[in-house]
């Protein structure tokens, strides 16, 4: 359940496991100093795109200053009884903030404790506390995250909504896509508990939001009326891919079916290429067309945009035709001019030096750079 550095053997005298009424008469001794915890969060490990890699950040009160301090340790306890201890260095003699290699899911007892060099404890909070992952995913998808316009999908979980900004995503709708929005960069799901303990309460927070992983590849997309085909390379195989199409000038309106499902076509073995019959998109010429390739566990692995535009793509096209077209008049108008030169040369070559002099300047007159130019455009 839990992972990290796990020391399972230490007390004051290092020879015994703390139970819970160790735990708790050691909080209770007047030779330690109290400390009062505020928050539990769930944060993202330094380097590590995925939010299923995260830390734990201890938030203490301010308290009296620990001249002594040298290390933390972070014990918890299950309903089952299991307990488990995780350490960290200390940064200063007054710290309130703490992060260690651990992460936070079923947990019933939470036992903070601060020592000195010898491994001595000089100050601990104890507090009781019926903590319940609520398995809420966030990731940013299709680009990286820009405060005036981004893309995030959200998966409630267990929570009943989960809010980003001025956006809801109710648990009956999960998951919800929130795309070209204004939207914060940090969206902690908060959870007030009540300690069994100390009395106090502490928000358990889950601050972790997956970061924007490109597919390795562009997405190709291809559409008749109301079926698309997508072609997406992931580096990593998904368990499940997610196709979201909104019309660009609207996307709060979906045009994805229910589930954002893409049929795999049969012929493939191939989870990126797919086709989906979309709701009303018959009739439009421009969609945004984003992929979401996920894990087993729910969560986002790699995502891409696409812009398609129908119109754009007739355009191109007849562009391309037009530059092609123009550059063959341009070179055969080229090789005409040079050729009826060489005509009048040799045509002149019996004429006086002085009549060959006058023919020969206009001959080069006829090659100019503008005139040559005039030709290619035509």
């Amino acid at each position: 359940m839990l992972r990290g550095v796990v020391v399972v053997v230490w007390a004051l005298s290092l020879v015994c496991v703390w139970g819970q009424t160790d735990l708790r008469r050691l909080y209770e001794s007047s030779s330690t100093v109290s400390l009062t915890l505020l928050e539990l969060r769930k944060v993202m490990k330094e380097g590590q795109p995925l939010a299923k890699d995260y830390n734990v950040k201890v938030i203490l009160d301010q308290h009296e200053s620990l001249p002594s301090l040298s290390s933390w340790d972070l014990v918890l306890k299950d309903s089952g009884g299991k307990q488990e201890i995780y350490k960290s260095q200390a940064n200063s003699y007054t710290q309130t903030e703490i992060e260690f290699e651990t992460d936070i899911t079923d947990v019933n007892f939470v036992f903070v404790v601060a020592k000195d060099s010898s491994s001595a404890v000089i100050a601990t909070s104890f507090d009781e506390l019926e903590i319940k992952d609520g398995k809420s995913k966030l990731a940013w998808v299709g680009s990286e995250y820009v405060s005036s316009r981004s893309h995030l999908r959200v998966d409630t979980g267990f929570l009943q909504e989960v809010k980003a900004g001025e956006m809801i995503c109710r648990q009956k709708n999960t998951p919800c896509y929130f795309l070209n929005a204004e939207l914060p960069e940090d969206i902690p799901r908060c959870s007030p508990i009540l300690s069994g303990v100390s009395k106090n309460t502490v928000n358990v927070c889950d601050d972790t939001i997956t970061r924007f992983q490109g597919t390795a590849e562009s997405t190709q997309v291809e559409r008749s009326g109301n079926n698309l085909t997508v072609r997406a390379d992931f580096s990593t195989a998904p368990s499940k891919v997610e196709v979201v199409v909104v019309d660009p000038s609207d996307p709060s309106t979906m045009l994805s079916p229910e589930g954002y499902k893409c049929q795999r076509l049969e012929d493939s073995r191939h989870p990126g290429y797919c086709t989906q019959q979309l709701n009303g998109a018959k009739d439009l010429k421009r969609l945004m067309v984003i992929v979401v390739a996920l894990d087993s566990e729910g969560y986002v692995l790699e995502s891409s945009l696409t812009m398609y535009d129908e119109s754009n793509d007739i355009v191109t096209a007849a562009n391309t035709g037009v530059i092609v077209g123009s550059i063959l008049g341009g070179l055969l108008a080229i090789l005409l001019i040079v050729g009826l030169g060489l005509y009048l040369v040799r045509r002149n070559k019996s004429s006086t030096k002085k009549s060959a002099s006058r023919a020969s300047g206009n001959y080069r007159a006829a090659n100019t750079e503008d005139q040559q130019d005039d030709a290619v455009a035509a």
